[in-house]
């Protein structure tokens, strides 16, 4: 029907991928060549993070399952053996966790949306009920504008980059200056009360982000702690059917897909503060990973990562090593890179060179640099001052004349 309709006879759904061009046989072998295009470009353990901390999903099959959750036990023996338990504060039902926010606390559980945040859950109906409910409604303003409070009080005086920005980035300037118009003389004198419902509601989400390691203003006591604690098995308890698809409560023997694949793996919370935390628990995470053979599954999560409408969503650097490791895949007889190497630290970037020069050993390269390399032997080196050509001359003349000027220098130093 589609040859005497004129129509093309190939079919929509079959596989459009042309593997020679990346000289591979077929699907099976494609990971491999995305792996190795990967690593050529210092790029694989960008996109293995990203599989790390983006979304575990729904697609799981049973047997990566398990294997989470024998990683998940497994991480944990190791912390204990090596007397590092302490650095992940465990999720537990019955338990606060201080590592956590206001919010994970109260809810215990991960929304299911990925539009919907632990803090926004705030404003449902469902969950302001149960604030009510136990006595949490003003405590958890009054945290909220004394987070605010501190934003105004002392932001201002702060050196930029200094670590509170960090901390409270999610209070915007704009945010801090509307709020401090609208909060005024009543909430100077604890009329928290009488401010309106909005400032009310912005405040609550705040209080739902604090951590009381991580914001350090002793705003969490044992009686805030129990309060949360009976509303958390309240929320559970009395969860209207209409709200029970809307969050997935944790469960140490079961995963949840929409948590991060670290969170599943975890369980907890990295504890705040402890010296090189972050390093010495994600270096056990990721031998774990490897031992319950976990690797290929992470490493998918992090290429199926959204990326956005011309990878938007990913940072510039990360942009570029796409961009190379799909010139790389596709093993070219020529490869031209223009000036890509501007998205690296110099350090990273004669890495990457480097790498991509040998990949190419007996093909075409051309890159383009604002800056002469200098420990990069191309066979040529041509230079531009804007279109016109200043220098044209080979990687060893090169090299033998920076030599030069280098002797000259340190002679002229010794005189000195």
């Amino acid at each position: 029907e589609a040859a005497l309709t004129g129509n093309p006879a190939t079919s929509l759904d079959g596989d459009w991928l042309d593997y020679r061009r990346a000289k591979i046989a077929g699907p099976e072998e494609l990971e491999g060549a995305i792996v190795r295009a990967l690593r050529v470009v210092n790029g694989y353990d960008a996109v293995f993070r990203l599989g790390v901390s983006g979304r575990l999903g729904k697609d799981v099959t049973e047997e990566v399952a398990a294997r989470l959750i024998a990683a998940r036990n497994a991480i944990q023996e190791r912390l204990a053996a090596s007397g590092d338990a302490s650095l992940v504060e465990q999720f537990s039902p019955n338990r606060f966790n201080s590592s956590a926010t206001l919010g994970e606390n109260l809810a215990f559980g991960v929304p299911t949306s990925e539009r919907t945040s632990n803090d926004s859950i705030s404003r449902i109906p469902y969950v302001r009920s149960i604030l009510d409910a136990e006595s949490l409604t003003e405590p958890l303003v009054r945290i909220g504008l004394r987070m605010v409070e501190t934003v105004i009080e002392v932001f201002p005086s702060l050196r930029p980059g200094h670590p509170l920005f960090e901390r409270y980035s999610f209070i915007g300037q704009a945010e801090v200056e509307e709020l401090s118009a609208a909060l005024g003389a009543r909430a100077r004198k604890g009329e928290t009360r009488r401010l309106p419902i909005e400032v009310r509601n912005r405040l609550i989400e705040y209080a739902f982000m604090y951590v009381e390691p991580r914001h350090r203003l002793d705003l969490v006591d044992d009686t805030l702690r129990a309060r949360i604690l009976r509303a958390r098995a309240s929320f559970r308890k009395f969860l209207p059917g209409a709200y029970a698809s809307r969050i997935e409560f944790y469960h140490p023997e079961k995963i949840i897909s929409s948590a991060s694949v670290s969170d599943n793996l975890l369980f907890g919370k990295i504890a705040f503060g402890a010296a090189n935390a972050h390093e010495r628990v994600s270096g056990v995470l990721n031998e774990v990973i490897c031992e319950q053979q976990l690797e290929s599954f992470v490493l998918n999560q992090g290429l199926a990562y959204e990326a956005g409408p011309g990878g938007r969503f990913l940072a510039p650097h990360l942009q570029m090593i796409i961009h190379l490791a799909r010139s790389i895949l596709r093993r070219p007889d020529v490869l031209i890179i223009d000036n890509a190497m501007a998205a690296f630290p110099g350090y990273e970037a004669d890495i990457i060179m480097r790498s991509i020069k040998s990949e190419m050993q007996g093909r075409t390269l051309v890159a383009t640099f604002t800056e002469a390399p200098q420990k990069i032997p191309f066979d040529r080196i041509i230079t531009f001052d804007g279109p016109r050509l200043v220098d044209d001359r080979s990687s060893a003349e090169a090299e033998s004349e920076q030599a030069a000027l280098n002797q000259l220098a340190e002679t002229m130093e010794a005189r000195s």
